[in-house]
């Protein structure tokens, strides 16, 4: 990963914890050349109603190393269902 331009990690095809990530990112920083940009990409589901859980959830990857966050859904999500939380809005980050 460090080759490249950013890491996207998995485990087992699951979502990595917050742990894992600021694991793989002191493996991954030392390979770094000395002011490489690296985009690090976390993802996962907030609920996009508890705003003080999502920030906490989502301030947790940014804090271990993530740059990026993706919301997932799952194959059996509805439309409708995805559509809301669109709507609902992306997860707000706490201050640094």
């Amino acid at each position: 990963a460090a080759r490249w331009d950013g890491l996207c990690p998995l485990v087992n095809d699951q979502q990595m914890s917050a742990d894992d990530l600021r694991e793989a990112m002191a493996f991954v920083r030392p390979l770094l050349p000395p002011g490489k940009a690296f985009d690090v990409l976390a993802y996962g589901g907030t609920s996009g109603t508890d705003a003080a859980a999502d920030s906490a959830k989502v301030g947790a990857y940014r804090d271990a190393g993530a740059t990026w966050w993706q919301e997932s859904v799952a194959p059996d999500d509805t439309l409708a269902y995805i559509r809301e939380r669109i709507r609902l809005g992306p997860p707000k980050l706490p201050d640094a």
